[in-house]
Formats: structure tokens, sequence, C-alpha cells
């Protein structure tokens, strides 16, 4: 593993990122074409404490038992069912499998049809210091290790949980998505458990996260779907721009959404879930000939960029979000953009390969000044501009 651990920064002070509060009282019914997509189930069961490895930490010299909470919709008889390895955060020297984000995480997941397992993995506690590369690297990678093993597990107990081994995506928050990204990229298994098993992965998933090596990422690997914030200073943003470029250089399918926001992005949590469902359903569930699939929807006929809804929007009265719909005619390099009326740049909305198909984008008003704004999308072939107005 190459060292570029210095853009990190102040990695290892991170606590994690905590979601928004999520109530759903609305139970719908299971409905087989629906699954993956959105919420049929409406409670989970799980499994707790389950051993799943085990190895030394390098830093302590102790050998931990490695353990993990099993997440799947209760009641739910499908026989081959998705699975997802969630990693919490905490800077590699804090959290725990108990973590409220991934828990949360775990249990949307598990509703719309998932398996998922929260993990613990090997922290490095307060032995790490900024300077100390070596020790950084020793963090990351025994984290990866403890996660690959985790995947591997999956595997071996298939056919206990009706597992499809085809189907596995593995993601986190912060360091865990750090862990998440070297799980899907590192060749390196360690010895964390399940020898034997593959540990490759379909789908890799990072809230705030990055490689230390983007070189790692080879083509033909897992597609992944970043999310950052513009102004995050624990894990910068240029990291996750980093990221993308290496994907694009290689052909890996990606998927970049970024936010006016920190390291925190607790306000996009329902956004973040919503686009992981629907790329995991492209990118995933849909590549195996057995798994669900719908009708397959018109495919559109030009590039099209609608109105957004609401329009105008008044502050403090409509609700804090607008809804920007667009449409790509084919697979593209897109990027959606915000500007305000001196034609200043605000932020870049989406940035990345897209299928075609019709997309969905949230923007979040509340950050915003009353003015007049325009959103503009771009691909090689096009470009379409709409505004809309913010008002008291």
């Amino acid at each position: 593993m190459k060292t570029r651990i210095v853009l990190f920064g102040f990695l290892f002070g991170v606590t994690g990122w905590m979601p928004e509060s999520h109530a759903n009282s609305f139970t719908p019914s299971v409905q087989q074409g629906d699954r993956y997509k959105q919420e049929i189930f409406s409670s989970v069961q799980v499994s707790r404490d389950l051993q799943y490895g085990q190895a030394t930490n390098v830093v302590t010299g102790k050998n931990e038992k490695l353990r993990l909470d099993l997440y799947e919709p209760k009641g739910d008889t499908e026989s081959s069912r998705a699975a997802m390895v969630l990693i919490h955060g905490g800077g590699f020297t804090k959290g725990s499998k108990e973590s409220q984000t991934i828990v949360e995480l775990a249990k949307r997941f598990a509703k719309r049809g998932y398996v998922t397992v929260s993990i613990n993995y090997r922290l490095v506690k307060d032995k790490v210091t900024f300077n100390d590369t070596a020790r950084v690297i020793q963090a990351v990678t025994q984290a990866y290790q403890d996660a690959k093993a985790a995947i591997r597990w999956l595997r071996k107990k298939a056919q206990d949980y009706r597992i499809d081994e085809s189907k596995i995506a593995v993601g986190g928050v912060s360091a865990g998505a750090i862990t998440a990204l070297h799980a899907a990229y590192e060749e390196d298994e360690g010895n964390s458990g399940n020898p034997g098993y593959s540990s490759e992965v379909a789908v890799a998933i990072s809230v705030a996260g990055a490689l230390v090596d983007d070189n790692i990422m080879g083509g033909g690997e897992a597609p992944f779907i970043a999310f950052h914030g513009y102004i995050d200073p624990i894990v910068p943003y240029q990291q996750a721009v980093e990221l993308s470029q290496r994907a694009k250089a290689i052909g890996l399918p990606y998927e970049l959404h970024s936010y006016m926001a920190t390291h925190d992005l607790t306000p996009y949590t329902n956004d973040i879930v919503k686009k992981t469902a629907d790329f995991l359903y492209r990118y995933m569930i849909q590549e195996n000939p057995t798994a669900i699939q719908e009708p397959a929807s018109p495919v559109p006929v030009s590039l099209r960029l609608y109105q957004n809804y609401p329009n105008p929007i008044r502050l403090h009265r409509d609700a804090p979000y607008t809804q920007i719909q667009y449409e790509l005619d084919q697979p593209a390099e897109i990027t959606l953009k915000l500007y305000n009326v001196l034609g200043q740049e605000i932020a870049t909305l989406v940035k990345g390969w897209q299928q075609a198909g019709r997309f969905r984008y949230n923007i979040d008003v509340r950050q915003l000044p009353p003015g007049i704004y325009i959103y503009q999308l771009r691909s090689k072939q096009q470009v379409l501009s709409r505004k809309f107005i913010i008002s008291r």
C-alpha cells in the first residue's frame, strides 16, 4: 500500500457521521417488484454478537474475537437474498457495530430486503499519532482485512441465511468508508478468518471516505458510489475527486454525489439511502439474470432537464427541499451544477458516469439565501439550463 496519509488530515479525531431521525409510520405491503428499491418490510430481526473471525491486533498484541450483528427482514421467505457489510466510523480509534449511524442504515436496507451486517473490527485506540505514517497504515490495513473476513463469512454462511453470493456489497461511513473501499480494491486478504471463500464484492459504498492510493483500483472491479462534502476538513473533497478521476480513467462505473457540507452529511441521509439503493439495483441486483426484474421503462429519446418542484420555493413555508429531474438518452459522463443569477458556480450537484434513464436530485434550500438560481445539466453532446426562485 502506497502512502498518502497526509491528506487524511485530522481523520483520527472523527467521531462518525450521524443520521437524521427517521420515522416510518407507513407499512407498505410486500411487492416483489419493489424489493431492494424501497422499504417493503415493516420490521427486522437481529442476530447479535455472531463471531465472524479472530485476529491479533498489531498495535496491542492481543488476539481479538471479531463479531457482527446481522439484520434481516422479519417474515421474509425469499430463498436467495442480496447482502451488505456495513462499517462504522470513529477514526479507527473508537466506535462499534452498535453505532447509531450503522444500525440505522442496517435496518433501513434490511427493510428493503437486504441481509445486512454491522461489524466490529480491530481498533488502534489511542496508540496512533498523526505523524506516525506506519501506524496509520497498520490501522487501515487491519480494518479492511477484518472487513474482508466478514465478506467471506457471508459466503460461508450463505446457505444458513439464504444469501446470494453474487450480490454482496460493502459500505461505510468516514473511517468505515475508507475501510470499505480498501476491502473492495485491496488484494491483501489478511488472516482474520474464513479462508477459502472469496472476499469479492459487487458494489462499494463510500460516505465521506477515500483510498490511501487510488491506483489499487483496477478495471473490471466493483463499481462504487461516493458521497462527499465540498468543505470536508477531515477527508478533503479532493480525495473524492481523485477517486472519481481514477475510476473514469480505467472505465469503472461510479457516481460521486457532492453536498455543500463538511464531514457531517446528516441532513442528506434520506438522499444518500435513496441514491445508494438505486445504484445497488442498477449495478448489483439487475446484473444477475435471476434477480427480481420489472418491465424496463422506455429509454428517453433525448436529453431532458425538467423544471424543479416546488418553484418558487418559499422559505419557512415550503418543504426544505426542491427536486430536480433529468433524463439521459444514453450512458454518459454528466455534470449537474448550480449557479447564482450572476453566473457564479454554487455547487456541483452530480458528477460522474450514469446509465440511460431518469434521475432525481433534491436540493436543500435551507443553505441558500433568497434569490434566483440556475441549474445546468451538461453532457458532451448538450447543455440544458433552468432557473428557480427562493423567496422569504
